[in-house]
This record gives structure tokens, C-alpha cells and sequence, in this order.
């Protein structure tokens, strides 16, 4: 039968084609009960995917009930069980979920007791086409089905459960360690940790204690670098566990600011024993990535990229990015001319025509940031001239790169030309050409050409005709929000309310939930970094009914920084008595997760800082949110908060490890506009709040003006404290 293919398909979302075909081939099994078994779950599945949990439940019950029954067959019960359970949580039922979990439960023992007399009664010998679930592995399934819908108590039972039936349920050690650590309980996780790691002789289970460990030692008190336990894996580990588990213990050591990580990296990283190049290529990029982000030493930075690209077990986005920090670093030192040609043909030669001028394009992009134009002016038009019409998209990004490249040469004019052709490439996107024609408009003004405010808006209209698709208008309207001309407002507005409504109408079509909540968090987000339409935000918020968002909830970070943006926005309308009655109740609530606590307690930490006046609360909050999730982008906002505060305080030591602390978060590539301002403040914490240290100490990551902008922001908000 074909069901393995049929849940390959279910998987790439082609759910209606697949349950036309299980419909078929219920017709053509109708008298086997153990394929109709199965064909039912998987028509199951195809429910629970578009988001229908309650028809889900009930598909996997008539299944269940077809099958339960079935002598000799003591397993073929067990999926439409536990699907039952799952999609009955996901619906948020979770009272009648855990009482299908506990007849599960009851089930799995008998069934256990008739195979055991199967085998007892079998007169020495017995063929049997299945063994029954072992119960700990049910028992570490019904915890993590609990555990992902928040129902921390009921998830503890069943992980509780799967230890007692099993000395081995290493899976369910480490869910109760990260359990215990959510509850602040370190000595339970530390030994939860320990176990794993001691008990399974370091196998494959023991890669993920190690980050638990180490946090648990951390809040501890203890030194977060386990010596015992590391020189335990180096003697007794298979090579494998050691070498991810390697990985694992730096990435851990480097989030607490634990010096060992630098120490075990560097160990490795010169070692014969490290054969593994997948391995060596990641402990080469965390050792890459924390040079970038502190400011450092460039042939540091050139030789671990040069290890990077040492090795053939790369991808190609490694390939792109190592060339480009090669080329940066070499020609910082200004002692060896980088070997252009060469960097490209590897690309060429490991992954083609495409890779070799994606590598060309950021070698360019490398020397026009190191200060080299005149080496980078001829990369950009090699792939500019490139014969032929493909990779147009290719020569666009050139194109744009280079008038990049001439406005900071003070070529305004050749610069504005640049974008202009940008605009009028017919393969180029809406948004872009808005925002090439954006680019335009303030190359311009930097001359003494003139130009119509009719011109500006007949060529925008020129794009804006006929584009309904709604992402595609909110990126228009956020390229327009970035234009200042007043004349536009009128034009501007349309967009805006074009572009909202029909995303949202869009949104409330969506029969699947994570694709309705990428819909939902695309349209929130220009609201209000782009639109400032926070009360258009609320007036939405408020006509979801309870049942919607339940169908919305999950643990993508999304569905947090939703709520966060709605608590923000809350607040922005005035109604600040409604933003706290939210974010104490998501604070407070049994479902909120560590990911929720993230972007709901920094939400609400920021606004008590900012407006509730309330500061030494605000810190508190943010106290907790980097000891659970130092590295994590929203913990920045504590780091940043901590570090003016110290500095106000006179504690200039602690301030600047707050900005070196705050870097990690964004691992060198900010994202944002705010968190490009965090990170220029990052950058100044550490350099005495100077802005001509800070350019400086960490050359070519923003400009001069940009940190003095960023220090009256710092300053400003240094009143808070």
C-alpha cells in the first residue's frame, strides 16, 4: 500500500489530493481492518493538519474503535490513541485529553498482559507480527503532547510515569529537567542532568543534558564548566557523542560568558583527533561568530574563516559568508591582497555557476565595507556585465549593492540613476521597486536636481497598479511609511488600508493555524513598526472569539510576539489598565511558556520602565528573562536596560560586559531597527559611551553618525533610572 508516500504528500500540504486517494483506498481495502486502521489515522492526520482537532479526535475514535480489539496485533491500537489525545489537547480540551490518556494507559496494560500470556502459552516458540509500546516510551509521548499545549503538571506526571517503568527514559529525564529549571528548581535538573549523562555512559540521548547541566550549575552558584563530567566524555564517549556533544558544552559555556568555551574550542580546533569536519566547521563558526561580534582580532577572524573553507563539508550559504569575512579581515590587516579568483572558482567548483557569483557579489559587498571601492567597484559590474538574461535577480542585487557603493562615495547622481533602472526592471518586485524608487528620491536630494512630486507619485501609482496580493501591498506600504514627502499622504493612507484589509481578510480564510498565524504576525507587524495603526491592532485582537485563538495558540515564538504586540499597542491607545490585566494573565497562566515569559515579560518590563515609572520592577523581570534565555533577541532589552542603569551608577566594568552580553543576542546580525540601535548602544556601553571609541573599537559596523543618534537615544532613556 502506498501510505508512506501519501504522508509524504501529507507533509509538502497537498492534504486534499491525499484524502481523495485514502477515500479510494478505504473502497479497495474495505474488508481488512488493519489497512482500514491505518488509512483512518492518516485521514486523521489530514484533519489534525488543517487545524480541525475536534474532527481529528473523532476520526482517530472510530479508528480506535475498529482496531482496539484485534487479537495478536497488540500495537495497531496504540497511533489513533495517542492522535486522539493529541488533537484533543490541541483543541484545548484538556480535561477529556488526560482521560484519554489514562484509558491509553490502561489499555497499553492490557494488552502487555495478553501478549505476555501469548508468549507464556506459546509452547516455546511464537511468531508474532508486533510487540506492544513499551510504557516508556506512551509515557514520554503523553508528556510531550501535555508539555507542548503547556499543561506543565500533566506532562510531569507522565515523564514521572516513564521513569518509574524505565531506569533508561532518558527523554523524559531531560523534559523534567527542563522542567524543573522553568520552576526554578536547579538541584532537581542539575540531577535529572547528571543522570542522563552519567547512567547512559554518555550515548546519544546525553547531547542534549549537557546545556541543562550547565544552566542548573549556573543558577547554582557553581562554575558552569562541568571539568568531571567533560573529562568523562573525552575517555568514555564513541566519537560521534563526544564530537556533537562537544558542540553542545562550547555553545552552553559561551551563553553564560564562560571563558572554558574559547579554551575547549580552540583544543579541538588544532587537534588530529577532531576528524569530523561538520564538527570542526561548527566549532570554527561559533569561534568566528564571537570574534565578529566582539570586535576582534582579524587574523583571528581570517583564520577561522579560512578553516571554515578548508573543508568540502559546507553549504553554500558557509561558503558565501566565509568568503566574505576572509576577504574583510585580510584586507583589514593590509597585508595580504585576498585571492578573489580562487575564493570564487572553490564555489564554482563545489556548488556552481550561482554559488560562484553569490561569492563574487559578497566579496564585493566585503571590500566595499573594509574601505576598498576600487576593488569592489569591478566585482559588482563582472556580475552586472555577466552575458545572458539569467540571473537577473542577481544583477539586480549588484545593481543596488553599487549604487549602495557610489552614494557613500559622494556620487549621488550615478547613485540615483542606479535605483532609478532598478524601478524600471520589469523583474523586479513591487516592493523593491517602491523602495529602489525611495532610494531614489533621497539620492536626489543629496544635488541640485529637481524633481515633481507628480513624477514621484505617477511612477508609484505605475507600480502600485493592479498588485492585490496582500503581503505584497503591506511591503509597499511599509517602503511608503519610509518616504517623508507629505504630498503622499493621501496615497499612503489608500495603501495602508488597502493592504490591511485584505491581509486580514486573507487571515480569517486560513484553515490551517500556523499558516493563519505567519498570515496574522506579517499583517501586526507593519500595524506597528510601519503603520503606527495600534488601534486597528486592538479593534482585531478584540473580534478574535476565545475558540480563535485557542485555534492560534502554539509554541512558535510568533504566537508570543503576537501578544506582545498586542499588549504594546494596548498600551500605545491608552488603555493601560486592559495591556496589564493581559500580560498578568499570560504571565500568571499554567500555559504561558519560557518562550511566552520571554516576549510577554519583556513587553511588560519595557513598558514599566518607560511609562509605568516602575523601573526596579522592569529590572526584576529582566533579571529572570537572561539567567532562562541569555542569548535569546528579546533578552538584548535586559541586557541594554542593565547596562544604562550601570552606567548611570557609575559601574562602567559591569556596563560594558552588559553591552558585550547584549552583541551575543543578535550573533552579529541585527535584524531590526531597534535592534540596530540596541546593538550601536552594545558597541558604546563598551567603549565609555564614546562614539568616536565605539567607530573605533568596532570598525565598519555602523557609522559614526549612527552611534551619536544611538547615544541620545541611550541617554535619553538613561533618565529612567
Amino acid at each position: 500500500m502506498e501510505l508512506d508516500s501519501l504522508q509524504v504528500r501529507l507533509n509538502h500540504n497537498e492534504t486534499e489530493t491525499v484524502l481523495a486517494r485514502l477515500d479510494e483506498l478505504a473502497l479497495e481495502y474495505s474488508e481488512d481492518s488493519v489497512a482500514l486502521g491505518k488509512i483512518g489515522s492518516l485521514a486523521a492526520d489530514s484533519q489534525f493538519r488543517l487545524g480541525r482537532f475536534f474532527e481529528a479526535a473523532a476520526y482517530y475514535a472510530n479508528v480506535l474503535q475498529s482496531v482496539v480489539n484485534l487479537p495478536n496485533l497488540p500495537k495497531a491500537w496504540y497511533r489513533p490513541a495517542l492522535g486522539e489525545v493529541r488533537a484533543l489537547a490541541k483543541a484545548a480540551s484538556f480535561e477529556e485529553a488526560k482521560a484519554k490518556a489514562a484509558t491509553l494507559w490502561q489499555t497499553l496494560a492490557t494488552k502487555q498482559s495478553e501478549f505476555d500470556k501469548l508468549i507464556e502459552n506459546g509452547g516455546g516458540t511464537v511468531v508474532v507480527a508486533q510487540q506492544p509500546v513499551s510504557p516508556k516510551e506512551a509515557a514520554t509521548q503523553l508528556g510531550n503532547i501535555f508539555l507542548n499545549e503547556g499543561e506543565s503538571t500533566e506532562a510531569r506526571h507522565w515523564f514521572e510515569q516513564a521513569i518509574a517503568n524505565s531506569s533508561s527514559a532518558y527523554q523524559a529525564r531531560l523534559a523534567l529537567a527542563r522542567l524543573a529549571l522553568a520552576a526554578n528548581d536547579s538541584i532537581n535538573a542539575k540531577a535529572h542532568a547528571e543522570f542522563v549523562l552519567t547512567e547512559s555512559t554518555f550515548q546519544a540521548a546525553s547531547v542534549a543534558a549537557w546545556p541543562l547541566l550547565i544552566a542548573a550549575r549556573v543558577r547554582l552558584g557553581e562554575e558552569a564548566y562541568p571539568a568531571t563530567h567533560y573529562q568523562s566524555l573525552i575517555d568514555l564517549a564513541r566519537v560521534s557523542v563526544r564530537n556533537r556533544s562537544l558542540v553542545s558544552i562550547v555553545k552552553s559555556l559561551r551563553s553564560f560568558g564562560d571563558p572554558n568555551w574559547k579554551t575547549i574550542a580552540d583544543y579541538w580546533l588544532q587537534s588530529d583527533e577532531l576528524a569530523d569536519e561538520i564538527v570542526a566547521v561548527e566549532l570554527a563558526k561559533i569561534v568566528l561568530a564571537d570574534e565578529k561580534v566582539n570586535g576582534g582580532d582579524p587574523a583571528v577572524i581570517a583564520m577561522a574563516a579560512h578553516r571554515i573553507l578548508h573543508s568540502d563539508k559546507v553549504s553554500p550559504s558557509e561558503v558565501v559568508s566565509s568568503s566574505k569575512t576572509l576577504v574583510r579581515s585580510l584586507l583589514q590587516q593590509g597585508e595580504i591582497q585576498p585571492d578573489f579568483g580562487a575564493l570564487a572558482d572553490k564555489a564554482d567548483r563545489l556548488f556552481g555557476i550561482g554559488a560562484k557569483w553569490d561569492v563574487v557579489h559578497a566579496m564585493a559587498l566585503s571590500a566595499a565595507g573594509a574601505g576598498s571601492p576600487e576593488l569592489a567597484r569591478p566585482l559588482f559590474l563582472s556580475i552586472i556585465d555577466e552575458p545572458g538574461d539569467h540571473g537577473v535577480v542577481r544583477k539586480g542585487k549588484a545593481t543596488w549593492a553599487l549604487a549602495r557603493l557610489e552614494s557613500e562615495a559622494g556620487n549621488h547622481l550615478q547613485a540615483a540613476s542606479l535605483f532609478l533602472s532598478i524601478s524600471e526592471q520589469a523583474e523586479q518586485s513591487a516592493a523593491i521597486k517602491v523602495q529602489a524608487l525611495r532610494l531614489w528620491l533621497e539620492e536626489l536630494a543629496q544635488t541640485d536636481s529637481d524633481i515633481s512630486d507628480d513624477e514621484v507619485i505617477t511612477r508609484i501609482d505605475n507600480v502600485f497598479l493592479g498588485i492585490e496580493d496582500p503581503p505584497v501591498l503591506l511591503d509597499i506600504g511599509r517602503q511608503l511609511s519610509l518616504i517623508t514627502s507629505p504630498q503622499l499622504d493621501e496615497l499612503r493612507q489608500h495603501v495602508y488600508s488597502l493592504a490591511e484589509t485584505s491581509a486580514w481578510e486573507e487571515f480569517l480564510l486560513v484553515e490551517q493555524p500556523s499558516r493563519a498565524l505567519k498570515k496574522l504576525i506579517h499583517l501586526t507587524r507593519r500595524q506597528f513598526y510601519d503603520f503606527n495603526h495600534t488601534a486597528e491592532i486592538v479593534s482585531q485582537w478584540n473580534s478574535l472569539p476565545v475558540q480563535k485563538r485557542a485555534w492560534l495558540r502554539n509554541e512558535a515564538g510568533i504566537w508570543w510576539e503576537y501578544l506582545s504586540l498586542v499588549f504594546n499597542s494596548l498600551a500605545n491607545e491608552g488603555n493601560t489598565s486592559a495591556a496589564e490585566e493581559l500580560a498578568v494573565s499570560l504571565l500568571n497562566s499554567d500555559q504561558v511558556t519560557l518562550e511566552g515569559y520571554v516576549w510577554i515579560g519583556t513587553a511588560y518590563a519595557n513598558w514599566k520602565i518607560r511609562e509605568g515609572n516602575r523601573s526596579a520592577e522592569g529590572l526584576t523581570h529582566f533579571d529572570w528573562i537572561i539567567q532562562e534565555q541569555p542569548t535569546h533577541q528579546q533578552a538584548s532589552w535586559g541586557y541594554y536596560w542593565k547596562g544604562l542603569a550601570a552606567w548611570k551608577s557609575g559601574d562602567k566594568t559591569e556596563a560594558a560586559e552588559m553591552g558585550r552580553r547584549l552583541r551575543l543576542c543578535y550573533a552579529g546580525k541585527p535584524s531590526f531597527t531597534w535592534q540596530w540601535i540596541l546593538d550601536a548602544v552594545a558597541c558604546l556601553l563598551q567603549s565609555s559611551l564614546d562614539p568616536a571609541q565605539a567607530n573605533q573599537n568596532f570598525p565598519n559596523v555602523y557609522s559614526l553618525e549612527f552611534y551619536q543618534q544611538s547615544l541620545q537615544v541611550a541617554s535619553r532613556e538613561m533618565t529612567k533610572f
